[in-house]
């Protein structure tokens, strides 16, 4: 996959690509956006994770639930394909206990040979790895 040195940048401002906190990226612009996802609009929280190919927000349905939302641009169509291919196997994995629920999906054209992929997702509260054990 190709990756991106810097993401499209969409209507409400550009989304950073590289490393580094939310605020220095332009990753902080996304705070309270809202996207349609599927039967779901939800409305950005806060950055969980941010990595090459893609990041992932935290985000609220209007009805109130937390979910994860990862959002991803693509730029061929063999990199579409791959991502239409974790759609499904999410799809067919859901509501296994040991895989994070699949809740929806869009995949939106934002210009030539480019598409926005949109996955949103169960939110589930993990540890960081330099966390102490749970107590179970």
């Amino acid at each position: 996959m190709k990756k991106f040195s810097r993401m499209p940048k969409s209507e409400s401002g550009g989304l950073g690509g590289g490393s580094g906190s939310g605020s220095g990226s332009g990753l902080s612009n996304y705070f309270g956006k809202v996207f349609a996802v599927g039967r779901f609009q939800v409305t950005v929280e806060e950055l969980i994770a941010e990595g090459g190919f893609s990041v992932v927000f935290l985000a609220r349905t209007q009805s109130g639930m937390r979910c994860a939302l990862k959002r991803m641009y693509v730029n061929n169509v063999p990199d579409l394909n791959i991502y239409k291919r974790e759609i499904t196997i999410m799809k067919e994995l859901s509501g296994h206990k040991n895989i994070v629920n699949y809740l929806d999906s869009t995949i939106n054209s934002v210009g030539d040979s480019v598409w926005e992929v949109l996955i949103l997702m169960e939110y589930c509260k993990g540890r960081s790895f330099g966390s102490p054990p749970l107590p179970f």
